[in-house]
């Protein structure tokens, strides 16, 4: 079982609130950490930290692993105008253990992650660099909405595993 820093508020407050919350949840059987949107609280230690910087203390401090939404990241650094690929370079590879995809609505000036959508190619690119850096994680494709018929699905899903394959080639090579 997961849980998403962006659901719990105490969790959004700073790393050691943070780590107390994982640290509870975790005696209750919750071993992973999905990162959400940036950190809208903050304590004095965590002025200044960046969303991968936070995710990534927290995940080190509470000792847990991550569920690493990539389309998440490529809305969040479009919104905030930072490089996707600087928080994929910055997250501990050792702790990822699952990845995420899925769509979203671009409203031109903004993204929301409405996982109502088929994966787009930027964000297609990013999880094949992420799978370059990552190595092999499991993936899962989110679709909450608008949901399409199946072989439309399989489509997709088979898009990832190409993907990875070949992003995994290109790792070893």
């Amino acid at each position: 079982m997961g849980v998403s820093i962006h659901e719990h508020d105490a969790f959004m407050r700073c790393c050691y609130c943070g780590t107390r919350l994982v640290q509870r949840l975790r005696s209750d059987e919750v071993t992973a950490l999905s990162h959400g949107s940036r950190p809208r609280r903050h304590c004095e230690s965590c002025v200044g930290l960046t969303e991968w910087e936070f995710l990534s203390a927290v995940a080190e401090e509470a000792d847990c692993l991550i569920l690493l939404d990539v389309n998440n990241i490529y809305v969040s650094a479009f919104n905030h105008g930072f490089d996707a690929k600087r928080y994929i370079d910055s997250v501990p590879a050792h702790r990822v253990r699952q990845i995420h995809l899925a769509g979203h609505s671009h409203c031109g000036t903004h993204i929301i992650d409405t996982h109502d959508a088929a994966v787009i190619d930027a964000v297609w690119e990013l999880y094949a660099y992420t799978v370059r850096r990552l190595g092999p994680v499991p993936t899962m494709i989110e679709r909450d909405d608008n949901i399409p018929p199946l072989a439309e699905l399989v489509e997709e899903l088979d898009l990832a595993r190409k993907l990875a394959a070949g992003a995994l080639e290109q790792a070893a090579a």
